[in-house]
């Protein structure tokens, strides 16, 4: 009886076409996956969006970037003094009640009130949100904390514990088309021009947001970086860079997406990598650069200033695009070719009207006046 049976060239072929086969499937596997992990950082950004439209409608206000008066009002025991890291607060802890995170809140509020309760000269400074330090045998209450909404699942670095055991944001709050907003006071005056401003000095009510909601960014992703770590990835490092020209910063990319490792430091790799930590390169970003772009510290002289100056760019690993969240509540991409005008234009401390950086500078920015759609 005659056996039947593959020949070699047969099985080859076979094998050929198998190969084939998961070579056009992994892709759409991969486009599939990636299409999820898109979906799910747009239904944390609507959430986060959303919470602060709730924030509003509770305190008449949105939240400050910086010195919230919620956090300020804790004073050193005896004194009319805020405790001493309150002005560190970013705005995410005080949106806590409305992403179904209550507990949390009251235990950073609760561990606040003790300070402030405390005669113990240790207690005067509070918690500071960047740090895990333990205060009268009490733990900082952001040690070992995940908050799930503020991770990308596209963000890998996102949902790494760091060294000091505090979680990472790859949500960011926009301060506008002007560097250093954060801590910039010029004659008395807080910059103005984005969403996120000093509460010591101002409020960002509705009612200021005179582009219009629908024209104005609230948050957007910004790829966190790795603590103690030096960066080689320019949508994620900061470098370090002496002018205050965008282009210049924009120019750093290096070959495949390094950056020159000369330009960056252990401690500049610090982007996104404190939730709860009120410095523009932790929980902020600037309508500058367009997103995807670098990021650049203008001011070296110490690891504090890559905390509060410089230009700090939006990012994701989406393809061409980040999620942005819109003062109306609605969520939408922004592709990182959006028009951005002249980046050889230095950034001024503050300005008024329209930006001098395109359409991206425009949604970054509440009282602009420009006629520029998106």
């Amino acid at each position: 009886m005659k056996k039947h049976g593959f020949t070699l060239v047969e099985l080859l072929v076979v094998i050929a076409i198998i190969g084939a086969l998961i070579a056009l499937l992994l892709p759409a596997v991969q486009a599939a996956r990636e299409a999820a992990r898109r979906m799910q950082c747009v239904n944390n950004v609507k959430q986060l969006t959303l919470s602060l439209h709730n924030f509003h409608d509770t305190n008449g206000r949105f939240p400050a970037g910086k010195y919230d008066e919620i956090w300020r009002r804790f004073k050193q025991h005896g004194t009319t003094t805020p405790l001493g890291n309150s002005q560190y607060y970013s705005f995410l802890p005080l949106i806590l009640p409305s992403i179904e995170q209550e507990a949390l809140y009251e235990s950073i509020v609760s561990a606040l009130e003790m300070c402030s309760n405390s005669t113990d000269s240790g207690a005067a400074n509070g918690y500071k949100p960047g740090d895990n330090n333990s205060i009268l045998g009490r733990e900082c209450p952001f040690k070992n904390v995940k908050v799930s909404v503020f991770q990308c699942p596209s963000d890998p670095n996102a949902r790494i514990l760091d060294n000091n055991e505090l979680m990472r944001t790859s949500y960011h709050g926009c301060w506008g088309d002007v560097r250093c907003a954060d801590s910039t006071v010029t004659s008395g005056k807080a910059v103005d021009r984005g969403f996120l401003v000093r509460g010591d000095y101002l409020t960002r009510s509705m009612a200021s947001i005179t582009d219009g909601t629908s024209n104005t960014i609230a948050l957007s992703e910004s790829l966190a970086g790795l603590n103690q770590s030096s960066e080689s990835k320019y949508k994620i490092a900061i470098m370090r860079l002496s002018s205050t020209i965008p282009q210049d910063c924009m120019d750093l990319r290096g070959t495949g997406g390094d950056v020159p490792p000369t330009m960056v430091s252990v401690a500049h790799g610090r982007k996104g990598v404190y939730w709860a930590h009120a410095a523009i390169c932790y929980t902020g970003f600037h309508t500058i650069l367009p997103p995807n772009s670098p990021s650049c510290t203008n001011d070296t002289s110490s690891a504090w200033s890559i905390e509060e100056s410089g230009f700090i760019s939006a990012g994701s690993y989406h393809p061409g695009v980040v999620v942005c969240g819109y003062l109306d509540g609605s969520v939408a991409p922004v592709s990182e070719t959006i028009d951005t005008n002249d980046l050889s234009v230095s950034t001024p401390g503050d300005y008024q009207g329209e930006s001098n950086y395109g359409v991206w500078g425009a949604l970054g920015t509440v009282g602009g006046g420009e006629t520029s759609s998106f």
